[in-house]
């Protein structure tokens, strides 16, 4: 039994030859190309359905068809527009006269899916249903590909000639292409609508004179409008001031006299209230079907407060940029003060050669030496390494220079005693910092030699190349930083030193250089690096020593400033 909306049809191909002749009697309803396929074959005495083979056997019958399988009204019939949106077919493809009457088959009950071949014709068949004396199916063909069969069921005998087939098949088609042009324009204009009302964005189409002839809701109502009839035909005039809209109209002007679109144009809105806005505006040149312009349409995006994060962005780099010169000055004063804090040339002695690197790592360091002549004729070398950099270094260098002095005029020939009194003038006067320090004193002997006393808080040993070996050696330092401890016992250590030798002071930005893969020099390593970097110019010295630390570093950035001291015995 057929299903409901559906017909069962069984085909069976035969190579009999029947000739076609013409129809006998006049059709139920004359089918002229114009009629409606609908009206026309449900109008039909004639039992009509559409069976389209791409959607498995889905078919439309007429209401003729429809009686005689003993449904009513109520029946759940397939409408020819369901056919139609059903059918997954591109009218653009089907020929103007896609039937082919030129194959031959029968008709019979059941389900089995019916392919003819070219060169065989469908003839009349047995009856599928009661009161049927005659069935005819037509293929119907888009070049060699089937596309389905029109099947005719009749009470009565009768012929069908090509002619007919021809006739029904282009309305048929036509039918198709009507329903798939409306479907197709029905879903562009939901497209467009759908468009129009949600999109952020203003857009607009304007006639030759620059006139709203249609406009997507977010310009209705920015412009304080309910419908888009009210903006209907107005222009930029009606909208904005007259400098605004000037600029706007010229602009149009050009698209439509170039033809050049203007892409993603920044522009200035001005309100008739006062009030500004700023959009990306892109224009085109509106073309009708036959490719003359007509006006121009586009699309603004309000960038208002892109431009007034911009405006406040370029605000804050004035800002900073102002607070970073203000900091740059005083970075520079920080530095001059250091400058002059720091000794400027080193002094000259009869019996002793001093010269001096200092490397700061920021404009302004926390290294501090300084050189002291003692009423005795010896002198006096103090180098300090305060924790920090920048401006608050320079401020406590500062601080560091006026307590050595003081401690100076009272203890300065007494290395020990001079760093215990430093200690405690300084303790508590440098906030979450502290000093590592070396006091030493060289008094020249009648003889030609140097003695050498010293003390060390928790500072870098000193190192001493000895001209008569080629050697170095690490003397001891001493424990304990400058302004940590309350009661720190120092101990002063001495030493001669012989015509020719070196003694070597330096802050711990040498030892504790860094590779780039984290590797450091080492204090060891130090008087092993002076040795190598030996020249008979204690200038070259120096020189030589802080290269080959630089050659160490290779690419990795410097980590803290450099103070380097070397003194020699003449002779």
């Amino acid at each position: 039994m057929p299903q409901a909306g559906q017909v069962d049809f069984s085909m069976e191909l035969t190579k009999t030859p029947i000739p076609v002749v013409e129809p006998t009697e006049e059709l139920s309803v004359p089918l002229a190309p114009a009629a409606a396929p609908m009206a026309m074959l449900d109008a039909s005495a004639d039992e009509i359905s559409i069976l389209l083979r791409r959607v498995a056997l889905h078919t439309f019958q007429n209401d003729g068809l429809c009686r005689v399988l003993g449904y009513l009204v109520a029946m759940p019939r397939r409408t020819l527009e369901a056919v139609f949106d059903e059918s997954e077919l591109d009218p653009s493809e089907l020929p103007s006269f896609p039937v082919r009457i030129d194959t031959r088959a029968r008709l019979l009950d059941g389900i089995t899916i019916f392919e003819p071949k070219p060169g065989h014709l469908i003839p009349p068949a047995a009856p599928h249903a009661p009161g049927l004396t005659d069935t005819v199916a037509l293929p119907l063909h888009s070049k060699d590909d089937l596309l389905g069969l029109v099947v005719f069921q009749s009470k009565s005998p009768r012929h069908w000639d090509e002619s007919w087939a021809r006739q029904l098949a282009e309305l048929f088609v036509r039918g198709l292409r009507r329903h798939e042009m409306a479907r197709r324009q029905e879903t562009e204009t939901h497209l467009m609508d759908t468009l129009m009302r949600h999109l952020p964005d203003a857009i607009y189409f304007k006639d030759a004179q620059s006139r709203f002839i249609r406009a997507s809701r977010q310009v209705v109502t920015q412009n304080g409008f309910l419908s888009f009839s009210e903006l209907q035909g107005k222009t930029d005039f009606d909208l904005f001031t007259q400098e605004h809209a000037a600029q706007a109209f010229r602009d149009e002007e050009t698209v439509m006299r170039t033809g050049t679109p203007i892409i993603a144009k920044e522009e200035k809105e001005t309100w008739p209230d006062g009030h500004v806005t700023w959009v990306l505006t892109t224009k085109m040149p509106f073309r009708d079907r036959h490719g003359r312009i007509v006006g121009t349409f586009g699309m603004s995006r309000d960038i208002t407060q892109l431009r007034q994060t911009q405006a406040a962005l370029l605000e804050s780099q004035e800002m900073l940029r102002q607070r970073y010169q203000a900091m740059e000055n005083d970075l520079a004063q920080a530095r001059i003060i250091q400058m002059a804090l720091l000794p400027q040339t080193p002094p000259e002695y009869k019996q002793l050669q001093i010269r001096f690197r200092y490397e700061p790592l920021d404009a302004v360091g926390g290294d501090f030496f300084s050189f002291r002549r003692l009423p005795s004729g010896g002198l006096a070398v103090f180098l300090g390494d305060l924790t920090g950099h920048g401006v608050s270094a320079a401020l406590f260098m500062s601080l560091i220079r006026c307590m050595t002095e003081r401690v100076f005029e009272t203890d300065g020939s007494k290395p020990g005693t001079y760093v215990s009194a430093l200690d405690q003038a300084l303790l508590g006067q440098i906030p979450h910092g502290f000093i590592t320090a070396i006091y030493c004193v060289l008094e020249p002997n009648p003889d030609g030699t140097v003695s050498l006393s010293w003390c060390g808080a928790g500072h870098p040993d000193p190192i001493i190349w000895r001209k008569a070996t080629g050697t170095t050696e690490q003397l001891p330092g001493g424990d304990g930083a400058i302004g940590i401890f309350e009661s720190f016992p120092r101990e002063e250590r001495r030493m001669t030193l012989l015509p020719g030798d070196r003694l070597f002071l330096y802050t711990d930005g040498i030892p504790e250089t860094l590779t780039p893969e984290g590797n450091m020099l080492g204090f060891e390593s130090v008087g092993t690096c002076i040795a190598d970097a030996h020249r008979p110019d204690l200038e070259m010295t120096l020189d030589n020593l802080l290269r080959r630390v630089r050659e160490f570093r290779g690419d990795a950035p410097a980590e803290d400033d450099i103070a380097l001291i070397g003194i020699e015995v003449n002779g």
